[in-house]
């Protein structure tokens, strides 16, 4: 205890007199047990008194102990992850538009391609990476698995979509997009024991209204709505629990969807001269490029954000495709269906933009009391 004490006393006047050492806390991990482990007074007044340490610019530098490095990268990672989501959706959002393009080809000839440009897109994308990273890292068995299922759920979720947009069916598909947030919400309370807020269960009870209004009134399940739900849900759930980088699970979900691909095709021998002239060669190219990228950024992102929190940044996507729905694809939109609308907007805004607004706000008002 005694060789402790001394060895503390060292390093917090080290810490204080050579703030630019790197020297730190975590030394004592090399003399003492974990229990024992501790921050010393010179880290903890490191981190509210101000440095003599000069940096390159001339200007004052603080030195965070590790433990503050460690939490100041975690929350860039975070950062990054929510640009990537609010890249994503505003892609997906806008995707109608796409595939409206592409009306004139068979649905099932789209997703081929779209599955086989986006294995190539990702194993060029892979292949120059790793030559530069060196990374090898093998997959565990369970991953494996797990993104063998996530690729049908992920394959079923863009055949609906696609449906969609090419069956007058936008504004359904924008309904499932809107609920399926807080429904990701309630996934993460249900599967990875994260906490519902009192807005967030406001906001599922606004959801459940609205969408049981909107069955009620019209005497039919809204299916499109429902499963894309469920599927989009089922391979957000999948995604959350790998290990392995975004890009290295969207190649293999590529991989086992690959095959079912090049059977369509080939059992569409007799358009392969629709499918092949120059411009459907393009514009099938160009769903590798339109999904590929989108999908590497989302599964970026749902490993670096908490289910929750990412929450209000997916109703760009059906917002878009709401007003495309509504105001260039000229869908049916009665006031049965504005009412279940506003339900469960009411229950987006609740669950996701009221406390996030919430917060801006008494981070605002504090600042104010401080000045």
């Amino acid at each position: 205890m005694d060789r402790m004490k001394s060895f503390c006393t060292l390093h917090f006047a080290l810490c204080i007199c050579f703030p630019l050492s790197t020297f730190h806390c975590t030394s004592l991990s090399t003399y003492f047990p974990t229990s024992s482990r501790t921050h010393c007074g010179g880290c903890v007044l490191r981190r509210i008194m101000p440095q003599s340490g000069i940096n390159k610019t001339g200007g004052r530098n603080a030195i965070s102990p590790p433990c503050q490095i460690k939490q100041e990268k975690k929350m860039k990672k975070t950062t990054k992850g929510l640009i990537s989501i609010f890249i994503t959706y505003t892609v997906w959002g806008l995707q109608p538009l796409y595939w409206k393009m592409l009306s004139h080809l068979d649905i099932e000839v789209v997703m081929a391609a779209r599955i086989i440009w986006s294995l190539v897109l990702c194993a060029i994308v892979f292949a120059v990476r790793n030559r530069r990273a060196k990374q090898n890292g093998k997959m565990a068995r369970k991953e494996i698995a797990i993104l063998f299922v996530a690729a049908f759920m992920l394959g079923g979720n863009w055949v609906l979509n696609i449906y969609a947009a090419n069956s007058g069916r936008v504004i359904e598909a924008s309904l499932g997009h809107f609920i399926t947030p807080v429904m990701t919400i309630f996934a993460g309370l249900l599967f990875f024991k994260e906490s519902m807020s009192r807005h967030e269960k406001i906001g599922l009870g606004f959801v459940v209204m609205g969408g049981a209004y909107i069955i009620a009134s019209e005497g039919r399940v809204p299916m499109v709505a429902l499963l894309l739900v469920l599927s989009f849900l089922a391979y957000t759930i999948l995604t959350k629990q790998m290990v392995s980088d975004s890009l290295k699970g969207f190649l293999t979900e590529m991989v086992f969807l690959t095959p079912v691909a090049i059977w369509v095709i080939f059992n569409k021998v007799d358009q392969w001269n629709t499918i092949f002239s120059l411009k459907n060669s393009i514009l099938l190219l160009s769903t590798g490029i339109f999904t590929a990228i989108p999908m590497v950024l989302f599964a970026y992102g749902v490993k670096n954000v908490r289910l929750a929190s990412m929450g209000y940044i997916q109703y760009y996507a059906p917002t878009i495709s709401f007003i495309l729905g509504v105001f260039v694809f000229k869908e049916a939109f009665d006031s049965t269906r504005l009412i279940g609308f506003i339900l469960i907007w009411a229950g987006a805004f609740t669950a996701s933009v009221w406390p996030v607004a919430g917060n801006m706000l008494k981070k605002y008002q504090k600042k104010q009391e401080i000045a």
